[in-house]
């Protein structure tokens, strides 16, 4: 996790500096913030002591979302009095769950309609889940759509991304699945 506070000027020469770099890699963390040091800038950290992860590969990510869901996770997003999360800057109806559903140790947030079964997944935002789908061990970001008769297994399902009915995506002891704007439907 990185928060970074620059006055304008300095950023925006540091920006416009790394722009002209051909061998850079445009990382602020990787090549902005170390040329600064070696120019001899006045730069400042603060020490953070709390639940920190690193998110910046796919399986990082997924491992800590699935980490929420785990009994014994090192951080518990129902933990009022240490870490009061703000999670609802949205303005979405409450969840509904229809007649058939059936959900198990999963966080389904605000809006989400689930008609098929959902087991150790997040729901993001507005995600909709048909009859007669299943999703185990996924990640659905907000206003994902998953049609009638399909399967998904350690799967991450990008924003707003409408999965065609009888899809079947990812597998128990495969790698993470990442269904974002490409993904035509079927089995994979």
């Amino acid at each position: 996790m990185g928060i970074y506070i620059f006055s304008w000027p300095a950023l925006k020469k540091a920006l416009l500096e790394d722009h002209d770099d051909p061998a850079s890699e445009r990382d602020v963390g990787k090549n902005i913030i170390p040329r600064m040091l070696g120019e001899g800038k006045k730069l400042f950290a603060y020490r953070f002591e709390g639940y920190w992860k690193d998110v910046g590969t796919i399986d990082s990510y997924y491992n800590t979302q699935m980490e929420m869901l785990d009994k014994d996770a090192p951080i518990s997003i129902f933990d009022r009095k240490n870490m009061k999360i703000f999670a609802n800057d949205n303005i979405y109806p409450p969840s509904f769950m229809g007649p058939n559903s059936h959900i198990k140790d999963s966080i389904v947030c605000n809006g989400c309609g689930v008609f098929g079964n959902v087991e150790h997944s997040i729901m993001g935002t507005g995600a909709i889940i048909h009859d007669d789908a299943y999703i185990k061990d996924s990640i659905l970001l907000p206003g994902s759509r998953v049609r009638e008769n399909c399967r998904l297994i350690r799967t991450i399902v990008n924003e707003g991304i409408d999965v065609p009915a009888g899809s079947i995506i990812g597998s128990e002891d495969g790698e993470i699945t990442v269904v974002g704007k490409k993904f035509k439907g079927g089995a994979k």
